[in-house]
């Protein structure tokens, strides 16, 4: 194994000396945390054409907002942040 050091706080200090391993705990969270790094999701935003019922995901905020339907070229309606899983 390899050793790195790490600096902490007065109060993260404490809460590392009561655990039975620490360092074991730690090669855990940091494994964990490889894990999830290939289900961040970026955030989009959605915005939606009433008369042609289509809806449209984008990356920028001020795209979803100012959208226009690519079927009948209308202003389409703003809804929000996306709560569509990919």
């Amino acid at each position: 194994m390899r050793q790195k050091m790490i600096t902490l706080d007065p109060t993260s200090w404490e809460i590392a000396s009561k655990m039975k391993n620490f360092s074991g705990w730690v090669r855990q969270k940091l494994r964990e945390q490889n894990k999830s790094d290939g289900k961040v999701k970026a955030i989009q935003w959605e915005s939606v054409c009433n008369k042609c019922d289509m809806f449209y995901l984008s990356t920028s905020e001020y795209a979803a907002k100012y959208n226009y339907c690519q079927k009948c070229h209308e202003h389409c309606q703003y809804i929000g942040k996306s709560e569509l899983v990919q």
